[in-house]
């Protein structure tokens, strides 16, 4: 927040040219207006509580938001094309804004809340899913091993799952994958331009995999997590996209098996 500031502050300045006559109605166009909302508020306060001398409290209070309101608009006017233009304008669309994130917290709330007589009815002991879990790998690395590692533990219905650019690229990842001694199947599906997505749904939807209704499924994504922070927008692209689409479906959990990785220098 500081530094966004800072930075406004900063493109203010450099478009004004410094000039404190221009800036002055940016920042008395601001004050008014604030002066004129908490009036605004305490007014509706007032009326609304109505308690000890709430009539002579509204009415001192209405009198501010009207006297600071028609400082707002004689600046306004006055100041327009000396920049107030830009608080005009900005304000109402950061109220608008406001609003409509307002409006989207309640509606996740309200779709989120969990009544204390809903509560009474769910028994958590019943409500079994069927965990059903695929590792997609690139590669066998430690990462993607480390990965399947753990799916063991969660699932005994574990299938790995690779995409393949041609059946030669294909036939040495099974080759490589054969001397892992594991009852884990592999799955191979080929893709010329090595999408993973679109071949990963079409599995989960077909036949072969037999998902039956209310099974869930959950892909574990092999991640290796680099320590500088350049480094990081080097790796991982493929599974953050292919990640943010599968969270679509809503019979479909994704979690990420991180594995940590040296600083270069540290490798020998």
């Amino acid at each position: 927040g500081i530094i966004t500031l800072s930075t406004l502050a900063i493109v203010l300045i450099i478009s004004f040219n410094a000039d404190v006559t221009k800036l002055i109605g940016l920042y008395a166009i601001g004050v008014f207006i604030s002066f004129t909302l908490s009036q605004t508020g305490m007014f509706k306060k007032w009326i609304t509580q109505r308690g000890k001398h709430w009539v002579l409290k509204a009415f001192v209070n209405g009198l501010g938001a009207c006297v600071t309101a028609t400082a707002v608009i004689v600046i306004a006017i006055t100041k327009f094309h000396q920049g107030a233009w830009i608080v005009v304008f900005l304000i109402p669309l950061l109220v608008f804004l406001m609003l409509k994130i307002h409006r989207h917290y309640l509606a996740v709330k309200k779709q989120l809340k969990v009544s204390s007589e809903e509560l009474k009815n769910i028994d958590l002991t019943v409500e079994k899913y069927n965990n059903l879990v695929i590792v997609p790998i690139e590669s066998l690395n430690q990462s993607s091993l480390r990965a399947l590692k753990f799916a063991r533990t969660i699932s005994d219905n574990i299938i790995a799952f690779t995409v393949a650019i041609d059946e030669e690229s294909g036939e040495k990842i099974k080759e490589k994958y054969s001397i892992l001694r594991t009852s884990i199947p592999l799955v191979v599906r080929y893709s010329p331009y090595r999408k993973v997505l679109e071949p990963l749904l079409n599995f989960i939807e077909s036949e072969e995999y037999g998902r039956k209704k209310g099974d869930m499924i959950t892909v574990i994504f092999p991640q290796f997590s680099v320590k500088s922070w350049w480094h990081k927008f080097l790796h991982n692209h493929t599974r953050i996209f292919v990640q943010r689409e599968l969270l679509k479906h809503k019979h479909i959990v994704v979690a990420v098996m991180p594995l940590q990785l040296k600083r270069d220098k540290e490798v020998n």
